[in-house]
């Protein structure tokens, strides 16, 4: 009688070992297919950027007018305002586009927005130094490793290195640390650079459209620099050319996109995603006369803030393209 017990315990264990072995077999089979499923359709991105593909920011430029050129949402319009001049340009279908822009002598702060169709607004701001003083030659530091001796991985290093080094980059902010060839500045961004100088490094002090020529000994800690050179391998900027300036200040240019509601005595109110923008008439203007703009027309308007009033600069019509 006891063994009749004892064998039906083992054969109910078994069969229960049977069972549950069956269900994890089960579940390991589904669940790698589940994941497998959810990797193989990841959500697509629906994100409207702009992504400049050059120049790279605080590029320094001797040559102007300079071709910009980017990519953002496809079909999108595209206006790039410059220091002194606006453009606007229609993004291929695939989102990339290009236009040239006019350069001024020193620091360029450069807007670049983009519309989509349902008026929704992108902005992209860019630095560029434009210096037609600046010596266009290669930085002087010299890398003395035998690429014949090095790895592949090391010899592709020392090739971008080198590309940095035939780049002119600025540096841009306020000197907070002066030692025997090397100024440290407080950039912009609020980061600490280092920019070393040497004995061919060219110091100028620029007010306004008046510039001279000063030394080394001349730069003082709370100036205002533009640094102009070339990035060793430690990000140090070999010093080239050194502007002693006035501080950039936030440009006072503005873009709109959106339907015209009305024009009266010279004031032209843009409405926008449910917000109207008024916008006198300024003297002069780049774009369409007033009589040539109709009521609830799409219109993009480049204006200026400055003289307590916003003004235009630019006027433009998509439906006229």
């Amino acid at each position: 009688m006891r063994k009749e017990i004892l064998f039906a315990i083992l054969a109910g264990a078994l069969f229960g070992l049977i069972i549950a072995f069956g269900i994890w077999r089960l579940n390991s089979t589904l669940a790698p297919s589940d994941q497998s499923s959810t990797e193989a359709s990841p959500t697509p991105s629906t994100e409207f950027g702009i992504t400049i593909a050059k120049p790279e920011k605080y590029q320094v430029l001797t040559e102007s007018p300079f071709t910009i050129s980017g990519i953002t949402k496809g079909n999108a319009w595209v206006v790039i305002s410059g220091e002194e001049e606006d453009s606007v340009i229609q993004a291929d279908t695939d989102g990339s586009f290009e236009a040239e822009i006019e350069l001024t002598g020193g620091a360029n702060q450069i807007i670049i927005s983009a519309f989509d169709e349902s008026g929704a607004m992108v902005e992209e701001n860019l630095i560029l130094v434009y210096s037609t003083e600046f010596p266009t030659e290669e930085a002087t530091e010299k890398d003395d490793t035998d690429s014949t001796d090095s790895s592949d991985i090391r010899e592709k290093v020392q090739e971008k290195v080198k590309l940095a080094q035939t780049v002119p980059f600025s540096y841009i902010g306020t000197v907070t640390d002066i030692a025997e060839d090397t100024i440290q500045l407080r950039a912009l961004t609020g980061e600490i650079k280092q920019a070393s100088v040497d004995s061919d490094t060219e110091y100028i002090n620029q007010t306004g459209s008046t510039s001279k020529k000063i030394n080394f000994k001349d730069v003082a800690i709370g100036d205002f620099i533009i640094s102009m050179g070339f990035k060793n391998g430690q990000e140090v900027l070999l010093t080239k050319r050194l502007l002693v300036t006035t501080a950039l200040e936030s440009p006072t240019r503005k873009v709109v996109f959106g339907k015209v509601k009305s024009i009266e005595s010279k004031v032209l109110t843009v409405e926008s995603n449910g917000t109207e923008t008024e916008i006198t008439f300024s003297k002069t203007w780049k774009g369409p006369e007033i009589d040539e703009i109709d009521t609830d027309s799409d219109i993009i308007v480049v204006y200026l803030t400055d003289t307590g009033k916003n003004t235009t600069r630019l006027v433009f019509l998509p439906s006229s393209k």
